[in-house]
């Protein structure tokens, strides 16, 4: 297996506990890969007359709103107790179950 540039990017920051700069390395990898991922499926499908879906089900929709709504509850809270970190495993259990469905 070879390393991707952006993976060896992080290895010395990683290393010397340097926690904001790999944040920001992989905060600014995840922006560039959407940001010309998205844009070059939608160009891709329109060359090739190939009808291009960006919908999720309904189902999967709330998934993703609970995934969001349940990190954004957590930070907001003065003080995370063992019910939040609960959520989360259930959360986890959630995914994991519709995964193998």
């Amino acid at each position: 297996m070879i390393p991707s540039p952006r993976i060896r990017i992080l290895d010395r920051p990683a290393l010397t506990s340097q926690v904001q700069r790999v944040v920001n390395l992989c905060h600014g990898a995840l922006v560039s890969t959407l940001a010309l991922t998205i844009p070059a499926v939608l160009v891709i499908g329109l060359l090739t007359g190939s009808p291009v879906v960006l919908a999720e089900s309904p189902g999967n929709l709330l998934l993703l709103g609970v995934t969001l709504a349940v990190p954004a509850v957590s930070a907001a809270s003065p003080r995370v107790t063992a019910v939040h970190g609960g959520v989360h495993l259930l959360l986890f259990a959630v995914y994991a179950l519709a995964l193998l469905s």
